[in-house]
């Protein structure tokens, strides 16, 4: 039986406790029977041959929260990918033209619903999905920057959307320097325009990167204990109309009343820092997120008094891959990336995403 290889988990933990380098058959068209419940149907898929997968913060909740009953015994992680199609199946492919075709270079997203009854992740050489996961390459972008492309522009889209942002808008971005955030500085800042102002908040050596992507201000949280008391000194006085949080930081929430508008926006992309997502941990910050959400505004029960908005990005339909590669190629975001791995030394990737210092996106490199 011909193999390829695949990072794979059986047990629940941190990548470096649970992943496993190992090969695995070589996937396969027809896709085997019986077809998943997210793709319950005959419909077109594809074979990819993977050039990059682009490591996720997500990943660390599928390792190390989702328990084994939910999820296939043997897992491979991540959602994103770029590569090539080898081939691909349909079953009235005799009548009616297929949307992607043997050699299209192509990016892809695979969502939980998929992975977890599958075990099918990105974080191998060969894959086999629903062609609906996939769509074509920016013509502009490199394997490696495709690769870290729809995860965080499409969290970053709905973040400014959840925000509310409009042209003259004062926004501020928390964890401008990672992946989402590189990308929410972006489309904030086309948003907000030149009437408006992007302050960014990142740690000092990633100021320079955080202005080049369009914040007006950039805040160095390494230089206080406490960085909602910085935000309230710096613009206690002109606060935001939005606050864009990508990394999930429970205090510059507990304290946005001082810097928040009475009727700003708090989108949050993330609820707590991956470095801590662990099983205990993750309850916690599901309860902290429901009760965000439940009295934000009523102090006298423990609420800030200003709303949150809390979201999640699970799947992206074919129009929406479209809308945000087109979006790259038109020159409106840029993807950063902090490093690119190679396939056997994705460990080393893990360690950058688990302490929370990537500056832009992950790539793992096939």
């Amino acid at each position: 039986m011909a193999t390829t290889k695949a990072w794979t988990f059986t047990l629940r933990g941190p990548p470096a406790d649970v992943l496993e380098f190992t090969d695995v058959p070589i996937p396969t068209l027809p896709p085997p029977l019986p077809l998943p419940k997210s793709a319950p149907h005959p419909e077109e898929w594809v074979k990819i041959k993977v050039a990059c997968t682009g490591l996720n913060p997500g990943s660390q909740f599928h390792m190390g929260i989702i328990p084994q009953f939910i999820r296939a015994a043997r897992a491979t992680p991540e959602m994103e990918l770029s590569g090539f199609v080898e081939d691909v199946w349909s079953p009235d492919a005799d009548t009616k033209p297929t949307r992607l075709h043997k050699g299209d270079e192509v990016v892809a997203f695979i969502p939980f619903g998929y992975m977890l009854p599958t075990g099918v992740g990105a974080l191998c050489s060969n894959v086999i999905i629903p062609a609906k996961f996939a769509v074509k390459k920016p013509t502009n972008a490199s394997m490696e920057q495709a690769a870290g492309l729809l995860q965080v522009a499409g969290v970053a889209l709905k973040q400014v959307e959840v925000a509310e942002l409009k042209k003259g808008s004062r926004a501020l971005v928390y964890g401008a320097s990672g992946g989402i955030g590189t990308m929410t500085v972006q489309m904030a800042k086309k948003i907000v325009g030149e009437d408006g102002v992007v302050v960014g908040v990142c740690s000092e050596k990633n100021i320079e990167l955080v202005k080049s992507l369009g914040a007006d201000e950039v805040v160095d949280y390494q230089k206080t204990n406490s960085v909602s008391n910085q935000l309230a000194t710096l613009y206690g006085s002109q606060p935001f109309d939005a606050i864009l949080d990508c990394h999930g930081s429970q205090e510059v929430y507990n304290h946005c009343a001082k810097y928040l508008k009475l009727d700003g926006r708090y989108a949050s992309a993330g609820g707590v820092k991956i470095e801590q997502w662990n099983l205990a941990t993750f309850i916690g910050t599901a309860w902290k997120i429901i009760l965000n959400i439940v009295w934000p505004t009523t102090t006298w029960l423990g609420g800030t008094g200003r709303k949150f908005r809390n979201f999640t990005v699970m799947e992206y339909t074919v129009e929406d891959k479209q809308k945000l590669v087109k979006m790259y190629e038109d020159g409106e975001i840029k993807v950063v990336i902090d490093s690119i791995w190679p396939a056997e030394e994705a460990l080393e990737g893990y360690k950058i995403l688990a302490a929370a210092r990537a500056k832009g996106k992950i790539i793992i490199k096939w």
